[in-house]
């Protein structure tokens, strides 16, 4: 039998979940903390469900960040909202000598935040 040498984990929802944006998303938390919730559930809306246009639903999102200091959305994403036992189970993964890695399509700010964390 082959040894588990690696443990990999998606952030949204699972390392994180940020309340009051949909699917609990560091995407939606991003324009949230931006104060832009409103445009970017609009364009969430938009390209749901089509997988092609996800470059696009980016650029967009971009285009809307666009001379906005990171100061400024930073306080309000971070420390990341860990859900109950997220810490204590990273802990002891690591305690056993796993590799653990994160595979996301969410903010990367994000993922390096909780990487380091």
């Amino acid at each position: 039998m082959r040894r588990i040498r690696a443990v990999l984990f998606d952030l949204d929802g699972t390392l994180v979940r940020y309340r009051g944006v949909d699917f609990e998303s560091s995407w939606g938390a991003l324009g949230a903390a931006a104060g832009l919730k409103e445009e970017w559930d609009a364009l969430l809306k938009k390209y749901l469900g089509k997988p092609e246009s996800y470059s696009n639903w980016v650029r967009e999102n971009a285009a809307l960040l666009r001379g906005m200091p990171v100061s400024q959305v930073v306080p309000k994403l971070f420390p990341p909202p860990y859900p109950p036992g997220v810490p204590e189970a990273i802990r002891k993964l690591k305690g056993k000598g796993l590799v653990l890695g994160i595979v996301s399509s969410g903010v990367g700010l994000v993922a390096e935040w909780v990487k380091r964390d």
